[in-house]
C-alpha cells in the first residue's frame, strides 16, 4: 500500500523533473545547441561542445526519468551535478540571491535532485519493479 507520502514525493520529483525537462528542451530545440554551446564556451566551461550536449540531455532525459521515478539515484546524482556546474561555471560570480543573477535557485535544484533521488517515494516505475521482484510477504 502506497502511504500519501509517496505521492507528496511523486509531487515533488514531479515539480522538479518538470523544471529540467523545460531546461534541457529549450537548449535543444528553442535557443539551439549552437546559441547553447557558445553560452557555455562563453561562461567558461571545459569542453563547451560535449558539456552543453550533456547537461541538454541529463536535463530533458533524467528530468523525464526522474518524474516516471527510474534509476532516482542515478539520475538525482546527474541532475545535480548538472546544478553544480551551473553554479561554477555560471551563478556563482553573482552571489547567492536570484534577485542578482545568484546560484540560490540552482543550489535548491541540486540539493532537491539529490534528496528526491535517494528517497523518491514508493510511486513510480523503478518502485514498481522493485516490488514486483521481491514482493513483501502479506
Amino acid at each position: 500500500m502506497v502511504r500519501s507520502a509517496g505521492f507528496a514525493l511523486l509531487l515533488g520529483r514531479i515539480a522538479v523533473g518538470l523544471v529540467f525537462i523545460l531546461n534541457g528542451w529549450h537548449k535543444l530545440m528553442v535557443a539551439g545547441m549552437d546559441a547553447t554551446v557558445g553560452n557555455f564556451s562563453r561562461a567558461g566551461y571545459p569542453v563547451p561542445e560535449f558539456m552543453a550536449w550533456f547537461t541538454a540531455l541529463v536535463e530533458l532525459i533524467g528530468g523525464a526519468l526522474f518524474i516516471l521515478g527510474v534509476a532516482l539515484p542515478l539520475i538525482g546524482v546527474l541532475l545535480a551535478i548538472v546544478s553544480v556546474l551551473g553554479i561554477l561555471f555560471v551563478t556563482a560570480k553573482n552571489g547567492f540571491w536570484i534577485s542578482n543573477g545568484g546560484y540560490e535557485y540552482q543550489l535548491v535544484l541540486a540539493g532537491t535532485s539529490l534528496a528526491l533521488g535517494f528517497a523518491g517515494g514508493e510511486v513510480g516505475v523503478g518502485s514498481y519493479y522493485r516490488r514486483r521482484r521481491h514482493p513483501v510477504a502479506a
